[in-house]
């Protein structure tokens, strides 16, 4: 856990800098701070050795992979690892930290620097090549105009009456409370991550809301979600030992916001009202088709307008079977 603020906070600080110094020109693409390294496969010793100092790495490495997996065991939040092709850049979650395109100071930089077009990502949440493309012109904003966030179909009627009010339903992290606020991402498959968690706890089907923030001023750090946990398990460790923390997040809100916008996850000071939520995507009778919860893809997401996400909670209550029309039944000739 101090590895992890100390890397936060040297990020923090270098991504102040405005100016990139671009060195070599091989496919892979390393960013830290103020410095670019554009390196092949197996980079010559000087500008390994020049990656290890900047990056403060004792472990010796001499494939660019060998040099990835440092990187994934250390936890490091404050590095950028892609792979240039043309005028794309491919981001690789190193760890379980996975930069968001539209609003980390890091990936602007690089993307402007580099003259980058398109960002693209895999989502992480399928078993499948399931790539997320983000285009140079969704980088240029600051903060996303639409966020996501995961529950279960379980909690819907309350969503849209209430829309998402803080500290309505018992938190589904152990160890944690939401008196005061709500939490969304602006990436798809993060949203994904939490209602699957949420749908292994209280059942129901996966569902991500598709919103609005009311008003981005009452946008705050995330500081008890998984940050640091994506497929390693330890949602409630790292939720927890945030939490415990927070007289010092109080202490560094500016650092703590900036990591937010890194990684696309937000909190929200007070409720979102149900007219912020524009759509709904629903894991669609997972257990008829037998897709895996925590493993679906975005395309096996259907997309609904409120009213056909009502009527899908209602079939599903009323029938077994989730559907988006009531269905139609024929009436049956009297016998005489």
């Amino acid at each position: 856990m101090k590895l992890l603020m100390e890397n936060w906070r040297k990020f923090v600080k270098e991504a102040q800098l405005n100016e990139l110094f671009v060195k070599g020109d091989g496919d892979y693409v390393i960013a830290k701070g103020s410095n670019v390294w554009l390196i092949d496969d197996y980079p010559d010793e000087e500008i390994a050795a020049e990656i290890n100092k900047a990056l403060e790495i004792e472990g010796e490495w001499e494939e660019v992979w060998d040099l990835k997996q440092l990187l994934d065991d250390d936890m490091r939040s404050d590095v950028l690892f892609g792979e240039k092709e043309k005028n794309d850049l491919n981001l690789y979650t190193i760890g379980s930290f996975k930069l968001d395109p539209q609003s980390s100071i890091l990936v602007k930089k690089v993307v402007k620097q580099l003259g980058i077009k398109n960002v693209t990502q895999q989502s992480g949440a399928g078993e499948g090549d399931d790539t997320e493309y983000t285009s140079k012109w969704a980088i240029e904003g600051e903060i996303p105009s639409t966020f996501y966030h995961g529950t279960s179909t379980a909690y819907l009627e309350n969503i849209f009456k209430l829309g998402l009010k803080p500290g309505e339903s018992k938190t589904n992290y152990d160890g944690i409370e939401h008196p005061d606020a709500v939490f969304f991402s602006s990436r798809f498959d993060e949203a994904q991550t939490h209602a699957s968690h949420t749908v292994n706890k209280v059942g129901g089907d996966p569902v991500i809301l598709e919103l609005s923030a009311p008003n981005k001023n009452l946008l705050i750090p995330d500081y008890d979600i998984d940050v640091g946990s994506g497929d390693t398990g330890c949602y409630d460790y790292i939720c927890q030992m945030l939490r415990n923390k927070q007289s010092l997040f109080s202490k560094m809100e500016g650092e703590s916001f900036s990591l937010s916008k890194e990684f696309g996850i937000y909190g929200y000071s007070g409720r979102v009202p149900s007219k912020f939520i524009t759509g709904y995507y629903i894991l669609m009778n997972p257990e008829e088709t037998g897709i895996d919860v925590n493993f679906a893809s975005r395309d096996e997401y259907t997309e609904m307008t409120p009213e056909e996400a009502k009527t899908y909670v209602d079939t599903k209550n009323e029938f077994g079977y989730g559907s988006t029309e009531y269905p139609e039944f024929e009436d049956e000739e009297e016998e005489y």
